[in-house]
């Protein structure tokens, strides 16, 4: 890159930080602090916050044993997969948050995760990913909880004896 390539680069993000400033600045968008406190905001959290507010996405809580409860914010045409993979974005945002400099952070088995637990609301076991969760009755403010899962066991295999 030369030298003319740099000042257009800063000269189009100080416009960019200028406009989000105003943006920010909006009584709609007076919530991002709600999102992220950190001061950092990026497209998804202005994202999420839009269709909070059009009505598109809402809030549901997912409850864990011995650890403080999360708040997702949710498409209303999203699915189990996708609460699943919400899970995932905020334990890990919430790991970095915490560990900062501490120590290096330990890393998550999500596959390990969803072998051993699944998702519960009201009593139901929601184990099929490609379901959507209005189908389910899943509505703002319910309240999803982590459950020990376990299969039902293995086809036992019979040995027949022969010998007669």
């Amino acid at each position: 890159m030369n030298i003319a390539e740099d000042m257009d680069i800063a000269t189009d993000l100080s416009k960019t930080q200028k406009m989000l400033r105003q943006l920010l600045k909006d009584p709609l968008l007076s919530d991002l602090t709600k999102l992220n406190n950190n001061g950092s905001i990026s497209i998804e959290e202005v994202d999420t916050l839009i269709s909070l507010e059009t009505g598109t996405a809402f809030e549901i809580k997912i409850e864990r044993d011995g650890l403080e409860p999360l708040t997702l914010v949710v498409r209303q045409n999203s699915t189990i997969l996708d609460v699943k993979n919400l899970i995932q974005l905020k334990v890990e945002k919430l790991q970095k948050q915490n560990n900062k400099g501490l120590r290096p952070n330990k890393k998550i088995s999500w596959r390990y995760i969803w072998k051993s637990y699944c998702l519960m609301f009201e009593n139901q076991r929601l184990l099929q990913d490609k379901l959507p969760i209005q189908e389910l009755g899943i509505r703002s403010g319910s309240v999803l909880k982590f459950s020990r899962f376990v299969r039902k066991s293995r086809k036992k295999y019979v040995i027949e004896d022969n010998r007669k």
